[in-house]
């Protein structure tokens, strides 16, 4: 075999490595550069909370190990800033467009087409991977921040079949191998999802290298066994903690509201959205919870043949070795394991299109320009500026989705507009709304969550929180007692429900329930702490401080935290009386974590004892934070506090002018 580098190198066709690298840069940041303002999202809070994000064997995210190492490397530069987060994302889907747009030049230089593509294969590769980079259905991959879990791996990916091809081409292609490895190990580190590489590479090689399954295996045999080494471990060790077949879980035969056949017939209608998006990328959409699932085939006839078919001309084009099945079979190989038999809480997430959006349009944008160029030699031109143009009109959409990042609620809106059938979404931006101040927004979207079908029994617990947020104690007592009746050996429901009679004033109901959630588990600290609450609320203060001092020992900084809360409540004036109470003992817990407590946290208990009317201890603790503060030194506090404590002695709360 000649070594394919050296013909590969003196093709001329398209830009160059050193301007491809500059303009898949510029390009990136004209479609990204305001995802470097987006928040934090949704499951970001895991990290973003998360104590040990510096450790990266000790984060919550460490079962992903290259991730967890990303997250701690921002983490390092760049504190808890999502910015950094965000620009690590985008470099590293900049990159992974560029590794697309030099595999798909490589491969039209293959021998198999004869030259035909020789002229144009850097353009055409180049237009392919600027339209995968700018289009918007790559958004959820790139702006919300921990799906990069998707985007890493799909760099990885690319990166690694990019080795291979450059290894099979190459006389000297065992450095090339091993790159290959390693870029699958490390993608294997991401997500699982890597498993679709070997098969894939295999197909690759036999389609346009040697012609053969029987020469690429006998060829390839040791580095595609290597191939399949890291992702294949790693599915083994899901499935020997129980992850697919956990009931509770997300994903695997554990999942309720789906059985695998029919969850098949919904990936069928998933798919086709899937495709639509793919060509017309309006609608796009975070949470598809409400996606109704296909319980015959009589509900998904259509869809179903469709996609049978699309299904059999790739097997077909795969049997007689055509060039346009490789990418189309890249679209169905990389989609099985989210969009076949084994079922997926959520039937469709967009961020799973990242990797087979690049087969689509490769095979769209190389069969255009094989169209055209064989029937007008002469559109180059034509073709170059209708690109161009597509690409900037891509490019603007996904600026425009990009904004819908910008926060929670603005992304809770978006999705509630587009679905508004979707009650895990109408609950997410009650939050929101509650977290912003607008009472009214948020009591219509929860009374139109109650509204619409319960689309998961976790969302019970979510429902139980909301209530509690919005101060209703007694409807959140009322759903957590059902929450509780449905999962009678759930410690979590049974937190739920203790928490919610404990904000309900109902303290002796909710100490039994509190108490066997903090004894069967021992580290979590809110359980220990609403548990040392109830105990304190019924007069079992020993008892209470021990199950505080508990919460010290597993989280030092809870405390503060506490305050910080108890203090932002007191100061508002729109605050429920439950949550004002909860605020009390939140304060007083803090207190009571440590021997001497400081003058801020006796002050901040202070206030929200006065918020509740309870004016005479109110005095009497900013009477003792007032001397805490002098003994510190601290007079300007010391002062504050005494003109607070003036306050309550005349029976008067504190509320600042502006809300802090």
């Amino acid at each position: 075999m000649t070594d394919g580098d050296s013909r590969l190198a003196g093709a001329a066709s398209g830009p160059g490595t050193a301007r491809a690298v500059v303009l898949f840069a510029l390009v990136g940041l004209f479609a990204y550069f305001n995802s470097l303002h987006g928040a934090f999202l949704l499951d970001d809070d895991r990290f973003a909370r998360d104590e040990n994000i510096g450790k990266p064997f000790k984060s919550e995210m460490a079962a992903r190990p290259v991730i967890s190492l990303s997250l701690a490397i921002d983490y390092w530069i760049d504190g808890r800033n999502p910015r950094g987060y965000h620009a690590m994302n985008l470099a590293v889907h900049i990159l992974a467009g560029l590794f697309l747009y030099d595999l798909v030049r490589r491969t039209l230089l293959a021998p198999r087409f004869g030259g035909q593509f020789d002229r144009w294969a850097g353009w055409i590769g180049l237009v392919a991977g600027l339209t995968w980079l700018v289009h918007p259905l790559n958004t959820q991959a790139v702006t919300y921040v921990i799906q990069r879990c998707e985007s890493f791996m799909g760099m990885f990916f690319l990166a690694s079949l990019w080795c291979y091809v450059r290894g099979a081409w190459s006389n000297r292609g065992r450095w090339w191998f091993f790159g290959a490895a390693i870029c699958c190990a490390l993608g294997a580190g991401c997500k699982e999802l890597m498993i679709a590489l070997p098969p894939l590479a295999l197909l690759y090689d036999r389609t346009f290298i040697t012609g053969s399954w029987r020469e690429s295996l006998r060829r390839r045999w040791l580095i595609l066994g290597l191939l399949a080494v890291p992702p294949i471990a790693g599915l083994l060790a899901l499935a020997l903690t129980g992850f697919f077949t956990d009931s509770a879980g997300t994903v695997g035969f554990g999942v309720k509201i789906y059985t695998p056949y029919t969850y098949a017939l919904t990936q069928t209608e998933v798919i086709l959205h899937y495709l639509r998006l793919a060509f017309v990328p309006t609608g796009l959409t975070l949470d598809y919870l409400d996606w109704k699932p296909c319980t015959s085939l009589r509900d998904c006839w259509l869809s179903a043949s469709i996609v049978i078919g699309l299904l059999a001309i790739t097997a077909v084009g795969v049997l007689f070795r055509t060039a346009w099945s490789f990418p189309a079979a890249w679209f169905f190989v990389i989609l099985a394991p989210s969009s076949s038999i084994v079922p997926v809480q959520d039937a469709a997430f967009e961020h799973r299109m990242y990797l087979p959006l690049a087969g689509v349009i490769a095979l769209v944008v190389s069969g255009i320009a094989w169209a055209a160029l064989r029937w007008r030699p002469a559109s180059g031109r034509a073709l170059g500026i209708g690109a161009g143009i597509a690409i900037f009109a891509l490019g603007l959409l996904t600026a425009a989705r990009n904004e819908a990042y910008s926060s929670p609620q603005r992304l809770f809106a978006d999705n509630a507009a587009k679905r508004p059938a979707n009650g895990r979404v109408r609950l997410n931006l009650a939050v929101q709304l509650f977290g912003a101040g607008d009472v009214s927004g948020a009591e219509e979207q929860l009374a139109e969550a109650f509204r619409l079908p319960l689309q998961l029994p976790s969302l019970r617990g979510e429902q139980v929180k909301v209530l509690r947020e919005a101060g209703r104690s007694a409807d959140a007592v009322a759903e957590a007692r059902k929450m509780q009746q449905e999962q009678p050996d759930s410690i979590a429901a049974a937190y739920e429900y203790g928490l919610s009679l404990l904000v309900d004033g109902q303290a002796a109901k909710a100490a039994p329930l509190l108490q066997r959630a903090a004894d069967e588990s021992p580290g979590n600290k809110f359980y220990r702490l609403h548990c040392g609450i109830a105990l304190m609320a019924t007069g079992r203060d020993a008892d209470a401080d021990a199950e505080f001092r508990a919460t010290a020992a597993i989280d030092p900084k809870y405390a503060a935290l506490l305050n910080q809360t108890s203090r932002r409540i007191a100061n508002d004036p729109d605050a429920k009386k439950s949550n004002l109470r909860l605020a009390a003992w939140y304060a007083d817990a803090s207190c009571r974590m440590s021997d001497d407590p400081s003058a801020e946290f006796r002050d901040t208990h202070a206030m929200t004892l006065a918020r509740l009317g309870r004016f005479p201890e109110a005095a009497a603790e900013a009477a003792h934070a007032d001397e805490q503060a002098r003994r510190d030194g601290d007079y300007y506090r010391a002062e504050r506090i005494e003109s607070r404590a003036a306050l309550y002695r005349a029976g008067k709360s504190f509320l600042p002018e502006s809300t802090p």
